[in-house]
């Protein structure tokens, strides 16, 4: 049965905490501070978020923290690790990671490429492992799926051998981008979209991918715990007429951001070029109950920059870090930060 709040149904349950594990650290002090350290590994962390809400920088800083500073212990909600200087970084001192790009893998290694440079660190750059599994030439939904599937396994197959090799840096850190891309229509025409949203066998796989992503997450072959990152994009939220016409979707939706729970989905309020708009995680409801930890990152409404703005008027506009659902944090913990300090961050040695 899922968990009327949308909580995670994995290996630890809605209610339960997990053993206490080490963490991945952001090294951007609001994050790593909400966080208690960081991305913590044995669990399947989803980073949802609308186009611009720098979920691939986000993934690539932890990328480079995982490679250069590898793991540390849980910290408390008011601790967070430092960022170590790029002198003192060495082959020994980080640990592995792992890449699964489902949309544009050139962009996406150029990328985390002028960041390791960017940081001196370059020659690191061996220390993160790709899995191919571009999606953006697949022109079914089912083989988009497939591609993501075996690259899964390829990673499963690759922390293992490397666990169980001598003198090895263990992987602890695999990043998906994105899921929405292979688990979504990726179909030319309606009619297609619908076929394949019809089709029984679509929840299947989706409990493959996420049992594989648990798998990874936590190895029962002696493998180390793995900090396992997916991002997803959003949808727009339903509509309150639909929710009036839907007892499936009625839910109470209220907060001082504009977001609440519909039908288990968590609903924030993005402020786009637009205006506000209300959206959901993609994927579903099924998808909510795949992942252990659900973090959702949007831009803040004007009226909520206002202080910061008045402050300085040339000050970027603020991002929020919402924690909708996770094991071993706080419901609803919030952090804030500027496209800025992620910038500073990719530039800092």
């Amino acid at each position: 049965m899922a968990h009327s709040h949308g909580a995670p149904i994995g290996p630890y349950g809605a209610s339960k905490t997990p053993p206490k594990s080490l963490r991945i650290p952001f090294l951007l002090p609001p994050i790593d501070t909400c966080l208690r350290g960081g991305l913590a590994c044995g669990l399947v962390t989803e980073l949802c978020g609308p186009p611009g809400a720098s979920k691939t920088s986000l993934a690539i800083s932890l990328l480079h923290s995982c490679v250069t500073r590898g793991v540390t212990p849980a910290a408390g909600p008011a601790a967070f690790p430092q960022p170590a200087s790029s002198s003192s970084s060495s082959s020994s001192s980080g640990s592995d990671a792992l890449v699964i790009n489902t949309e544009s893998r050139p962009t996406f290694m150029a990328r985390i490429k002028n960041v390791f440079a960017q940081q001196d660190v370059l020659h690191m750059l061996d220390h993160v492992h790709v899995a191919d599994s571009s999606c953006s030439k697949v022109a079914t939904p089912s083989g988009a799926v497939t591609a993501l599937i075996n690259a899964l396994t390829q990673a499963q197959t690759l922390i293992r051998q490397r666990a169980r090799t001598k003198h090895a840096r263990p992987i602890r850190l695999v990043v998906v981008d994105s899921v929405a891309m292979a688990l979504g229509d990726t179909s030319t025409s309606d009619e297609e979209a619908a076929a394949a949203r019809n089709q029984p066998r679509s929840l299947q796989t989706h409990w493959r991918v996420a049992d594989l992503l648990k798998q990874i997450a936590r190895d029962e072959t002696g493998a180390p715990p793995v900090a396992v990152l997916v991002t997803n994009h959003v949808a727009d939220a339903p509509s309150y007429a639909a929710l009036a016409a839907s007892p499936s979707l009625r839910a109470a939706v209220a907060s001082k951001c504009g977001g609440g729970r519909v039908g288990g989905f968590e609903v924030q309020a993005h402020a786009g070029a637009y205006g506000v708009s209300r959206v959901v995680p993609a994927l579903g409801l099924f998808w909510s109950q795949c992942v252990h930890v659900r973090l959702f990152v949007h831009r803040c409404a004007p009226d909520e920059n206002a202080e910061n703005a008045n402050a300085n008027e040339n000050t970027l506009p603020l991002w929020e870090m919402h924690v909708a659902f996770a094991p071993h944090l706080p419901q609803d913990a919030v952090c804030r930060y500027t496209p800025t300090e992620i910038s500073n961050r990719m530039k800092a040695k």
